[in-house]
């Protein structure tokens, strides 16, 4: 399934001014727990039509350290509703010119590493990716993970990530449909991060922002950030 334009057009959009540990979509029918070291960038959540998400390491999103720092990944998560979760071949047909390298099932999420195109906005991504897919309360969630060339998330460490996302969101999710909540924050969790104090020519507190797929991200997540 192709993505949704969140990603073609992310770098025109506004920089992040909420970074949060978990979110309720599609009416609180499906919940988001990203996991530990990632947080969802609240500023590309949308709960209408085709609800989705954008998650990226903590450490990112909010330019401060984290107790736990992880590996740059950059992962999505798109709500179809009503659709049923096509079979390994179907998902890798329906990426168009991705070949498939791996498939896995595990209890009731369907795994692809696959190689091929990636998002035009990701395009220093490495080109091998994962892909995702579950059913949570008559939605179909589609997940990916995208992360910098040769980096272990590329390989094994982001199977492991991406397998954590949709467990998360399996055992998070209400057991039934939610009922309609009146606010979109309804379920949000905002990160609450300290900020380690600095010694003399200690660089760890104040890190430069990385190069490549995770440089990335930080630029499109602070450019043209609204004084004040």
């Amino acid at each position: 399934m192709s993505e949704p334009d969140d990603l073609a057009t992310f770098a025109e959009s506004q920089a992040s001014t909420r970074v949060l540990r978990r979110a309720r979509l599609a009416g609180g029918d499906v919940t988001v727990l990203p996991p530990k070291g990632f947080c969802i960038d609240g500023d590309t959540l949308r709960d209408r039509g085709q609800s989705f998400a954008l998650i990226a390491a903590c450490s990112l999103l909010t330019g401060r350290v984290v107790a736990e720092d992880v590996a740059p990944a950059l992962m999505t998560v798109t709500l179809h509703r009503g659709q049923e979760m096509p079979g390994a071949q179907a998902m890798a047909v329906s990426l168009k010119g991705a070949v498939l390298l791996q498939e896995l099932e595990l209890d009731g999420v369907r795994l692809l590493q696959v190689d091929g195109p990636v998002p035009e906005k990701l395009s220093g991504a490495d080109s091998q990716h994962w892909r995702a897919m579950t059913t949570v309360n008559g939605h179909l969630v589609s997940m990916a993970l995208y992360a910098e060339p040769g980096s272990t998330n590329a390989g094994s460490g982001g199977l492991e990530v991406l397998a954590e996302l949709a467990q998360n969101i399996r055992v998070e999710s209400p057991r039934t449909a939610a009922l309609p909540t009146s606010t979109t924050e309804a379920g949000r969790e905002r990160l609450d991060v300290t900020h380690p104090r600095a010694r003399p020519g200690d660089q760890s507190a104040e890190q430069k922002v990385p190069t490549g797929i995770s440089g990335l991200l930080a630029r499109l997540t602070r450019k043209d950030r609204p004084a004040g």
